[in-house]
């Protein structure tokens, strides 16, 4: 890998990972138009996944620490005086918990049983692009949400089966995982930053998984380059940092709608190159 590939890489990982323009839509595109093919192998991929996670758990650092506090510390003993109920669900820290575990389950079943055919989707730049237009739609309806519904309800069960459901599908290139899930909380009626939080903190387990999946075949891959690796992980994890924390300023102003614009120019960009014959 070329170490100023590693740079774009790097940089374009981080942002999309964390803005909602899709980091995979991103990557089938550039690897098909400026030939970046073969260049982001496991070994790259499994860096640049540790970057975004440390850039996410950087910005939530406090809400981590309270949780883990909470669940290896605080929980165990009181379970034994209180009740599961009243530990899991009736405390802040626990519901956010199981919040979190109920979100995460649609998440792994749909990568568990479908990865394969999400995968044959990476060399689809016309199914890429279409996705694209759709996550500007989605971003867009989150306009529409009626008044009376705007952060009028607390965060539930169903609410967070629909924000994991939505995040397991946005495996598919060109549908934004933190577009998707944010959207998702919105409409279900979450104020706008709690629906990112929630959004965000859901990533966590699901990176931590990918990443725990691959880095077993992060020295067995072959060609990898040490230096070329190391300048991915930095590079994720600064523009991931920066990425994360202008969103969150963009969704609590109620403004995530204007990145729809971006992802219907992209999108329609990689149509228009399908329909030109420079597509698949």
């Amino acid at each position: 890998m070329d170490f100023w590939k590693s740079i774009v890489l790097g940089l374009l990982q981080g942002a999309t990972e964390f803005l909602p323009v899709s980091s995979s839509g991103h990557l089938v595109l550039m690897k098909h138009y400026l030939n970046f093919n073969g260049t982001s192998g496991v070994s790259f991929e499994v860096v640049v996944h540790a970057g975004t996670l440390l850039a996410t758990l950087l910005v939530y650092r406090c809400t981590v620490v309270d949780l883990l506090r909470y669940t290896f510390w605080e929980a165990p003993a009181r379970i034994r005086k209180q009740g599961l109920v009243e530990v899991a669900w009736r405390d802040d820290n626990g519901r956010l918990i199981t919040l979190l575990v109920v979100g995460s389950v649609p998440t792994a079943l749909l990568g568990l049983f479908f990865k394969d055919f999400f995968e044959s989707l990476f060399n689809n730049v016309a199914f890429a692009g279409m996705a694209l237009v759709m996550t500007g739609l989605i971003l867009y309806s989150t306009k529409w949400i009626p008044q009376g519904l705007r952060g009028k309800r607390e965060n539930g069960p169903g609410s967070a089966l629909l924000v994991g459901l939505a995040q397991g599908l946005s495996i598919t290139p060109g549908i934004s995982r933190s577009g998707v899930t944010i959207s998702t909380g919105m409409w279900r009626g979450l104020p706008r930053g709690r629906a990112a939080d929630f959004s965000f903190l859901l990533s966590m387990p699901a990176i931590f998984g990918a990443f725990v999946f691959k880095v077993g075949d992060l020295f067995r891959a072959p060609g990898y380059s040490i230096s070329c690796l190391a300048c991915g992980f930095v590079m994720s994890l600064l523009s991931g940092y920066i990425a994360l924390r202008f969103l969150l300023g963009f969704v609590k102003k109620g403004k995530i709608h204007i990145f729809s614009w971006y992802c219907w120019g992209i999108g329609l960009f990689a149509l228009a190159g399908v329909l030109l014959g420079k597509g698949n």
